[in-house]
Parts: C-alpha cells; structure tokens; sequence
C-alpha cells in the first residue's frame, strides 16, 4: 500500500516531490498502486522508489529518473520515457504495450517477461538487462546492447534490430544472429561475420564467439 504522506507530495507536482526528495535523500518513496493516468511527470524523480502496480498508462515520463525502482507488474501502456533513466529497474511483468523508449537507459534492468507490443525503440540503452521470455510483438527500432574498445575507447558497437511481427516469435527473440555489429564505416555484419573479421585480424575465433556469446546471454538466455 502506497504510503499516504508520499503520494500527497507528489500530487503537488514535480517540482515540490523534487524538492522533498533533494531534502530527503535517505527516504524509499512508496507510491505502490498509484494511480498515475497521463500524469505530467517530466524529470521526476523516482530512483529507488517501490512502484508495484502503479498506473502510469500515457503518462509523460520524459527524462524521469527511475533508477533502480520497483515496478514489478506497473503499467507504463503508452507512456512517453524519452530520454528516461532505469537502470537497474526491476520492470518483472511491466505492461508498457506502445510506450515510448526513445533514448531511455535501461542498463541491467529486469525485464523478465515484460510486454512490450508496439513499444518504440530508438538508440534505447538495454546492456546487461535481461528480457527473458519479454514480448516485442511488433516492437520497432534498434537498440545498442554494446560497445567495446580497448582503454575505455569504442571499437564496435552492437546492435539488435526489433523488427515488427504479426505474432510472438520466441525463435526470434532468441536468436543472437539477428545482431547486427557495426564497425566505424564497414557495413553491418552479424555476429558470425564478425568473428570471420576478427579471425582474419588474428583474433582467435573461438575467444571472440564466447565474448559474443557472454555479451548477449542476458539478453537471449532462455
């Protein structure tokens, strides 16, 4: 149950809960089953907050900062998360069917069978995070899961295309050679090209099929 102190400040608008959240650092917000419909909620901020099935369906959650909260079973149904930061989120069975995740940082967030039908991908940050057994029936755009270099310094990024379909298809949900690998100005290669690439600049194969494989294990683990 949400606490009653909490939900009052933050019907007061974003700039006060803010403002209270500034000045009470160590405080867990609890707004557990809030009922949030189309609320303007540009940059709140709700890092660590317990979140479990509050209804933030067409809410604007531009640039909120909801990292590490908990929204087991919420639903974010056609919430605009442009630019949103949930990391470290748990979003375990999260309804967010059409929500919006242009620019959104969903680094090691749990996504575990989350439904994103019709949900906008867009340069979406999802490294470490798991979407195991997660619906993206006609979930569009790409979503970088990597960027490796050596001394902090990119070599090539990954990237997975969520491409739209009629139904769920676990076969394509989990299947690591629909990744597409950049390289500075090469087209993009699958997975498998890209070893082939590496083999031929003395890299060993096998050493760079298994850090392939590592990589996107949180993603494609079944």
């Amino acid at each position: 149950m949400a606490n009653a102190e909490h939900v009052a400040i933050l019907r007061q608008g974003v700039e006060a809960w803010n403002a209270w959240r500034e000045d009470n650092p160590d405080i867990i917000p609890n707004l557990t089953g809030m009922h949030l419909y189309y609320a303007e909620l540009q940059g709140v901020n709700l890092c660590n907050a317990l979140l479990a099935g509050v209804q933030l369906v067409g809410a604007d959650l531009t640039k909120a900062i909801l990292t590490g909260a908990y929204l087991e079973l919420a639903s974010l149904k056609g919430a605009d998360l442009t630019g949103a930061h949930l990391d470290h989120a748990i979003l375990v069975s999260a309804s967010m069917q059409g929500a919006n995740l242009w620019l959104a940082s969903l680094r090691n967030a749990n996504l575990v069978e989350a439904n994103l039908t019709d949900a906008c991908f867009g340069r979406t940050d999802v490294q470490g995070s798991s979407l195991k057994l997660a619906v993206l029936t006609k979930a569009t755009g790409i979503i970088p899961i990597g960027s490796f270099g050596e001394d902090g310094q990119p070599a090539y990024s990954m990237y997975w295309p969520v491409l739209a379909e009629d139904k769920a298809s676990p076969e394509f949900r989990h299947r690591p050679d629909q990744v597409m690998i950049f390289m500075g100005d090469q087209n993009p290669m699958t997975a498998a090209q890209f070893c082939s690439f590496l083999k031929q600049l003395g890299t060993d194969r096998a050493q760079a099929a298994s850090m392939l494989q590592m990589t996107l294990q949180s993603l494609f683990a079944s």
